[in-house]
């Protein structure tokens, strides 16, 4: 009879096509566990270079909320008219800082100045 076949080696990082997981040597003898299988390799998260592809994260813009209503619709006395119109100063401000990020931001701050000195603003009495 003829002698039995003899095993084949046990693979080794010289003769095995199949890189490891864990980096690449020997693993016990043993493929890893993304080479078993033949459609696994796409699931694989341990080659750098698919994070080279992502780039860099993207920051968000900070837009402040410009609340306009806050407003005084009417006011009587001098202390009433400094506060709407620091106020008005204060929306003015954040609206032109935003100006890439706000659309109409030109109309917004002339609408509101026209509404102050016509609507909440007393006019003075004629002369008489």
């Amino acid at each position: 009879t003829p002698p039995a076949p003899s095993p084949p080696p046990p693979p080794t990082a010289a003769n095995t096509p199949w890189r490891d997981v864990a980096g690449g040597g020997e693993r016990g003898g043993e493929r890893a566990m993304s080479t078993r299988f033949p459609l696994f390799g796409w699931l694989r998260r341990d080659l750098d270079a698919v994070l080279a592809l992502a780039g860099g994260e993207v920051v968000p813009p900070i837009v402040r909320p410009v609340r306009l209503t806050l407003v005084a619709d009417s006011v009587s006395d001098y202390d009433g008219a400094l506060a709407v119109l620091r106020h008005a100063a204060q929306l003015c401000t954040v609206i032109s800082h935003q100006a890439g990020r706000m659309r109409n931001s030109y109309a917004l701050r002339a609408s509101l100045l026209e509404h102050i000195a016509a609507r909440v603003l007393p006019l003075p009495l004629p002369l008489p």
